[in-house]
């Protein structure tokens, strides 16, 4: 039997992967979905329940200090990921886009969190809903009236700016008709 320097047993390796570009993206999509599983996971069971034992230590049963804290999370949480993907709407380059998509999304995790709680059917959301109803009386209530506003107040700017836009090109066109006469 013919032994091989470890160069040599290195070098063989490397080249049966090259030789195989097939093998080699296989073991790299096995590799991330075992992450995004694990990620899942965890996301299912701990996120849920960290999120309400945050929440239910600073908030202590406390239904006004429970609202507020819905309130700005809600609001806050909501209308600015709404202002920044409004922004991936421009003439920019889809990295861009994606870019800001996702920069949106991770700016919403707050109420991404809360609503894993809140339409989760897994134990760790479940457990979530018991530390709120205890610890962070009307939290969820008052987030999904935050968010709500929150979306009004969106809507409002964004037909106020289609107003102020038509406004300008009609008032563009109406100097443009006077000069002519």
């Amino acid at each position: 039997m013919i032994s091989m320097s470890p160069d040599e047993t290195a070098r063989e390796t490397t080249t049966s992967l090259a030789g195989r570009p097939w093998l080699r993206h296989l073991l790299l999509l096995f590799g991330l979905s075992l992450l995004v599983l694990v990620a899942w996971l965890l996301a299912v069971t701990l996120v849920p329940r960290w999120w309400a034992q945050w929440l239910g230590d600073r908030i202590d049963g406390r239904l006004t200090t429970g609202t507020a804290y819905g309130l700005v999370i809600g609001s806050v949480f909501t209308f600015v990921p709404l202002l920044v993907a409004r922004q991936a709407f421009r003439g920019w380059s889809w990295k861009l886009r994606i870019g800001t998509l996702a920069l949106a999304v991770a700016v919403a995790v707050p109420n991404l969190m809360t609503l894993g709680i809140v339409l989760g059917t897994g134990g760790g959301a479940h457990a979530g809903e018991r530390i709120l109803d205890v610890d962070g009386p009307g939290f969820r209530t008052a987030s999904l009236l935050g968010a709500l506003g929150a979306v009004a107040v969106f809507l409002l700017m964004i037909g106020w700016g289609v107003m102020r836009t038509r406004d300008r090109r009609r008032v563009k066109s109406l100097k443009a008709r006077h000069q002519e006469d």
